[in-house]
């Protein structure tokens, strides 16, 4: 097995394993934290396509603007308790060095990858039909599945219900001009809770 290979199998793992946990954790500020590892190990992944720009791109912008973002507004909304207990010295120490190794490994990612060189050959193969099928997919059977499997609800009722932000977004083109649109639906509609709504919808547009 390859050098790359291994480092690709290592941040796949880290990457599902981060995701999974940044939705999954009961404490905020947990998956934030695990949200800014799962950013950084995808930056992994575009420097092992030698895509060095977006991968700079994407720590520079989701892990850093967005994730400040999540982390401050985390802080307004006084979400830690006074009386939690703080971890031991030893947890922190772990993740320290956790941190540090996934560092070290995007670092010698970056070094050791090298530019393609010569032109790109044209296969004729079809891609397009992979991807509208790829998203078709994502659209209509993973995001359902996942609100089922976690809220109990029926994906497509909720769907109905958020219809008219949906129409307004694909419309506009605009998340920011759907906002208000989709916070009156998702809470007279949806009847998802008012707390919710203000917290995640601003950030997400």
């Amino acid at each position: 097995m390859s050098t790359i290979l291994i480092i690709f199998c290592v941040l796949a793992a880290i990457t599902l394993a981060t995701a999974f946990l940044a939705i999954f954790s009961r404490n905020p500020i947990h998956s934030a934290l695990y949200l800014v590892i799962c950013f950084f190990s995808i930056a992994g992944h575009y420097l092992l396509l030698n895509s060095q720009f977006l991968a700079i791109v994407h720590v520079i912008v989701y892990s850093g603007a967005i994730m400040i973002l999540f982390l401050f507004t985390i802080m307004l909304m006084n979400l830690n308790k006074e009386n939690e207990v703080h971890k031991p010295r030893i947890t922190r120490l772990g993740a320290i060095v956790s941190f540090g190794l996934i560092c070290v490994v995007l670092i010698l990612v970056f070094i050791n990858s090298k530019p393609i060189v010569g032109e790109y050959i044209t296969t004729g193969e079809d891609y397009q039909s992979i991807k509208v099928f790829g998203l078709f997919f994502h659209f209509g059977v993973t995001l359902p599945l996942f609100l089922w499997f976690k809220t109990r609800r029926n994906p497509y009722r909720f769907m109905a219900h958020m219809s008219d932000a949906l129409l307004t977004a694909f419309s506009t083109a605009s998340s920011s001009a759907t906002l208000p649109v989709t916070m009156e639906s998702a809470e007279k509609k949806a009847k998802i809770s008012r707390k919710s709504i203000d917290f995640v919808l601003p950030l997400g547009a």
